[in-house]
């Protein structure tokens, strides 16, 4: 085979896998009530607003959501939420991979969990909509 064909080749064929991608989390472990409160544990490294995004996630379905330190959750929160978050810099900073994680309030119980990832050819995502698709495929309900 041609050497130029064959490099060409190897080239589209990366390019063509190299897609971002978000783990489909397995079903919720428990039943997860519709309006049941949400409590999103933002971490002390956090720079961005990804506590915000998830929390907004969760109101928009209906559950009373919260986000905050863990000693700032609310005696009454049934689940609890935390997250990963990775950025780089390429041009512009970009998210590179969400980890989320949700949790029974009572029982510190793994609930469910999920994970975006970013490509070694990136896009430059929008953190909330990543967030937003995270909390639907945590819940059951992927967009």
């Amino acid at each position: 085979m041609n050497p130029f064909l064959s490099t060409l080749l190897l080239l589209t064929s990366t390019l063509l896998v190299s897609c971002s991608s978000i783990t489909q989390p397995k079903a919720p472990s428990v039943n997860i009530p519709e309006g049941a409160s949400v409590h999103v544990v933002k971490h002390e490294n956090s720079s961005r607003d990804i506590d915000v995004y998830l929390r907004d996630a969760f109101a928009k379905r209906g559950f009373r959501a919260t986000s905050g330190t863990k000693a700032e959750m609310p005696s009454a929160s049934q689940f609890y939420v935390t997250y990963l978050d990775r950025w780089y810099w390429d041009i512009a900073m970009y998210l590179v991979s969400l980890d989320v994680t949700l949790f029974d309030a009572k029982t510190n119980a793994v609930v469910n969990s999920g994970r975006y990832k970013n490509s070694y050819f990136h896009t430059f995502p929008s953190p909330s909509g990543k967030a937003d698709e995270l909390v639907a495929r945590l819940l059951g309900k992927a967009q």
